[in-house]
């Protein structure tokens, strides 16, 4: 009897870890890139063109899209530069086409990385939300 409460405490205090509100998962999400990119907060909220920080701020724009239910507009906000949500857009067909290139683009592995680390520590999948946003430049 005694090892089942154990095993019931383990548990409820095992999904309690896991991440559910949107909010957090956007800080978490602002932690996972800064994390596998090698770039600071500020960086990651400055509106520099440098392609490191371009790609990270890319890679944040699609894991807040894909595994939150904010729109498009709102993804643009939450970095303090209101970016369109075009911008957006471009940052999810990106990403898509790095994960569809795999080992022939250089930054799968830290896209690929940061997928698993989220999906792990929010215990969510991404959302296909609408198709025309899956697409890449490939797809004819």
């Amino acid at each position: 009897m005694e090892a089942a409460i154990n095993f019931y405490k383990a548990d409820v205090q095992l999904k309690s870890k896991k991440l559910l509100n949107d909010e957090l998962v956007v800080d978490e999400i602002k932690k996972i890139v800064i994390e596998n990119t090698g770039i600071t907060i500020n960086q990651l909220h400055d509106k520099t063109r440098v392609r490191k920080i371009a790609k990270a701020r890319q890679l944040f724009q699609y894991l807040a899209y894909k595994y939150t239910s904010y729109s498009l507009s709102y993804v643009g906000s939450l970095l303090g530069t209101n970016y369109d949500h075009t911008t957006i857009l471009n940052s999810i067909y990106i990403i898509n086409d790095i994960l569809f290139l795999k080992d022939r683009d250089r930054y799968y592995t830290t896209v690929k990385s940061a997928i698993e680390q989220l999906e792990l520590k929010t215990n969510k999948r991404k959302r296909e939300k609408q198709d025309r946003n899956n697409y890449t430049k490939y797809d004819i």
